[in-house]
């Protein structure tokens, strides 16, 4: 009661609404007629926010001849919910527009294949994203975006503009990448129009990030202001205080708030699965060996990639929840992931994964036989390694926070993957 009272109070301010204004007024400087305006999607509540902002303006301020796209990145590997609300809400925006006169196209973009979390662990045995290996970030989100960012300006003759809902209160790692993408404004910030601009140039693409000055409550007064727009799905995924959503998989976090914040505890032991992830890959012994790079560690060995490759799919039968990507992302053939990892021979499966990942280096690769069936040997690496895992993750907060929750995800995982093998 005591923080709904608070957004009422931070929405009927001055200050709040100079912030609202602000957004107006920069929407009128940047975005001319026969603009091509892209609208970065995901879902979450900045860019909610943003959705609605830009679609008041238009109501307001009836600019002429602007195309409206929604570009949404689907990772592949995002909890079904949130991608199913994301989907609502652009179709619930795109009739809206319409309504305005306007129409809006909604482009999802994801990544191939052989790009996907789920072939990057498994086939070619990527470890778990650090700050100095951030390889999910290029494969599963600026790929697969730029690619479609080039060819929206090789369509148009007026200027095309990116509008994104990112926000420097985020984090403190969030704070250091904006500014270093968007510099700075010497009069303080959002006094002036270039702290809201890109300073990286991308074809004849302009970024904006018109809440980049924006704190959370200001985000969640707007929120709470009449809109034509539904959100309702949007507030329950937003229980928990903190919640963020993205990936499940991302290790770059202690605890995936967005996976506490669901009413429906199923979703902890994907949580769970992230933990072991991470500590699988801090494992020596699960990792192969080279001489170059920052780490001597390289790539997940087989007994690396045998144990998560039978994460997946225990996580599936303790939680009753599908991974969302292993039967979205297919072969050339049709075949899913489901399909090719879990259903086809192993004979099936080793040629369809040679002719889909025929660039992988040799250095690299790992007989599929090797992951789905380990060796006597790898066994015995494997089961070493789970009891190292199971006393490495007591005093992780996420685990933590399960067990207060009344059972033990983590311990339930490490037991149903100990028995596997």
């Amino acid at each position: 009661m005591e923080e709904l009272n608070q957004v009422k109070t931070i929405s009927s301010s001055s200050s709040f609404q100079r912030r609202i204004e602000n957004v107006y007024t920069l929407f009128t400087k940047v975005i001319k007629p026969r603009s091509r305006v892209i609208i970065a999607y995901s879902g979450g509540k900045d860019s909610t926010a943003l959705l609605i902002l830009f679609y008041n303006w238009l109501r307001h301020y009836t600019p002429k001849d602007i195309e409206i796209i929604l570009l949404h990145n689907d990772t592949l590997g995002e909890i079904p919910p949130m991608e199913l609300w994301a989907r609502k809400c652009m179709k619930q925006a795109e009739h809206l527009f319409e309504e305005l006169g306007h129409t809006a196209k909604t482009v999802i973009t994801s990544p191939q294949l052989t790009d996907t979390f789920y072939w990057r662990v498994i086939i070619r045995g990527y470890p778990a994203p650090s700050y100095n290996f951030r390889w999910c970030v290029k494969l599963l989100k600026r790929d697969p975006t730029r690619k479609t960012l080039q060819n929206s300006t090789s369509s148009t003759e007026g200027k095309t503009i990116l509008l994104t809902g990112l926000r420097e209160s985020e984090s403190i790692d969030r704070i250091k990448a904006i500014r270093q993408r968007y510099g700075g404004c010497s009069s303080g910030a959002g006094k002036c129009l270039a702290y809201f601009l890109s300073a990286e140039p991308f074809d004849r693409v302009e970024k904006i990030a018109p809440l980049r000055n924006w704190e959370d409550i200001d985000v969640w007064s707007f929120l709470s202001l009449d809109s034509p727009f539904e959100i309702t799905d949007l507030l329950d995924l937003y229980s928990c205080e903190g919640a963020r959503y993205g990936c499940w998989h991302c290790t770059l976090v202690k605890v995936q708030w967005g996976l506490h914040s669901l009413n429906d505890d199923k979703y902890l032991y994907l949580d769970a699965a992230r933990l072991i992830y991470r500590k699988v890959s801090d494992i020596p012994l699960l990792r192969k060996h080279k001489k170059t790079g920052y780490s001597k560690f390289g790539a997940l060995n087989a007994a690396g990639r045998a144990i998560m490759f039978h994460l997946f799919e225990i996580v599936e039968k303790i939680s009753g929840v599908r991974l969302y990507g292993l039967d979205e992302a297919k072969t050339l053939s049709g075949i899913s992931l489901r399909e090719l990892f879990y259903q086809s021979s192993i004979e099936q499966a080793e040629e369809i994964i040679n002719s889909e990942d025929y660039k992988i280096d040799p250095k690299r690769y790992v007989h599929f036989s090797e992951i789905k069936a380990p060796n006597e040997k790898n066994v015995s690496i494997i089961k070493n390694a789970l009891k190292r895992i199971e006393k490495t993750t007591r005093t992780e907060k996420s685990r933590q926070l399960i067990i207060k929750k009344g059972f033990d995800a983590v311990g339930e995982i490490i037991q149903y993957l100990y028995s596997e093998f």
